[in-house]
C-alpha cells in the first residue's frame, strides 16, 4: 500500500483508527446475525455496542486532546527556560 508522506503520523493514526473500527463494525455485525456464543454469552449484543461506542468516543477524544496539547507545546514561551 502507498502512503502519502505528507500525511501526518497523526493523521496516519486516525487512518488507521478508521480502518480497525470498520473491520471490528464488520465482525460485530457478522457475529451479531450469525448468533456466535462464547461460554452460552452472545459475543455481539446491544450492551457490547455501548461499550465499544463509548470507547470509540473516548479514543476521538484522547486523539482532539493530543492534538491540541501538541498545539499548545508547540507555542510554549517557557520551552527554552532551564528547570531548577
Amino acid at each position: 500500500m502507498c502512503v502519502d508522506s505528507s500525511l501526518t503520523p497523526c493523521a496516519l493514526s486516525n487512518l488507521t483508527a478508521t480502518r480497525i473500527t470498520l473491520a471490528l463494525g464488520t465482525l460485530w455485525v457478522a457475529c451479531t446475525v450469525i448468533g456466535v456464543q462464547a461460554a452460552g454469552v452472545p459475543v455481539a449484543a446491544e450492551s457490547t455496542a455501548g461499550v465499544i461506542q463509548n470507547r470509540a468516543q473516548q479514543v476521538q477524544a484522547n486523539l482532539a486532546d493530543e492534538q491540541a496539547f501538541a498545539k499548545e507545546a508547540g507555542a510554549d514561551a517557557f520551552r527554552d527556560t532551564p528547570g531548577d
